[in-house]
């Protein structure tokens, strides 16, 4: 097992168990997937990571927009882990983790949730 995706949702009850987990991740190739929330701390970090499109799912004047929003973002993580073919995808959570777990149902990957 070589590639390793960690994705979460973009608040630190999320971001901070994955950035613990890829602490431990020495040798291993490893990406986090996340939202746009934690841009800016990731960057200061200085770790690979990967902006997704995210949709939060509310019952309002916007849920068919969200729907669709929320079908090309699995389309989006699709096509990511086809192209960087990662062994496991670990997920810590929140909304905008949702796609891609998904995605990686859909292309039957090894996840796990935490």
């Amino acid at each position: 097992m070589n590639k390793v995706f960690l994705v979460a949702g973009g608040s630190g009850g999320h971001l901070f168990p994955a950035l613990s987990v890829l602490d431990q991740l020495k040798g291993y190739e490893t990406l986090i997937l996340t939202d746009q929330r934690t841009e800016q701390y990731l960057k200061k970090l200085e770790v690979k990571y990967r902006k997704i499109i995210t949709a939060k799912i509310q019952i309002n004047l916007f849920l068919i927009f969200n729907l669709i929003k929320l079908f090309f973002s699995i389309l989006d993580n699709i096509a990511i882990i086809l192209k960087r073919k990662p062994d496991i995808i670990i997920g810590f959570g929140g909304y905008s983790s949702i796609p891609t777990l998904v995605a990686a149902k859909i292309l039957k990957k090894k996840n796990n949730n935490t």
